[in-house]
């Protein structure tokens, strides 16, 4: 039976599968540009605080990582001792530049949570080191 969502001939569950996700993907997208609009008006909001640009940053994670990478190495630039960036910002770093350059960022993060006292950030930003060594 040819099913008219995926073009495909499929049967039965695998026609309906690919459906539902099709129609989750679109509503994701919808929701996610919501989102973004609204994080952007935060931004222009209030500039100086870093979460609006890390959230805006992680809205981007799934859609666009190489953007999401990209406006994580600003927060990362403009607000040095905002740590939540630092683990995000490794990790795609991994995934789309290279293993060398997510261990600086690992590592900066580290320095920057043992300058704070902050033992649990310094902690998982060791075992992402880690695990990209590996």
């Amino acid at each position: 039976m040819w099913h008219p969502a995926t073009g495909s001939k499929d049967k039965g569950k695998n026609c309906n599968a690919n459906h539902v996700l099709r129609v989750k993907n679109t509503l994701f997208s919808i929701v996610n540009k919501e989102r973004i609009a609204l994080l952007e008006e935060y931004v222009r909001q209030d500039p100086q605080d870093p979460f609006n640009h890390y959230a805006l940053a992680l809205e981007y994670l799934h859609a666009h990582p190489s953007e999401a990478l990209g406006r994580l190495q600003k927060v990362i630039e403009q607000f040095p001792h905002y740590l939540p960036s630092y683990y995000p910002c490794a990790e795609l770093t991994a995934m789309l530049d290279s293993a060398a350059a997510a261990l600086t960022v690992a590592e900066s993060g580290m320095t920057k949570a043992l300058q704070a006292g902050d033992r649990k950030t310094a902690s998982e930003l060791r075992t992402l080191a880690e695990s990209i060594q590996d």
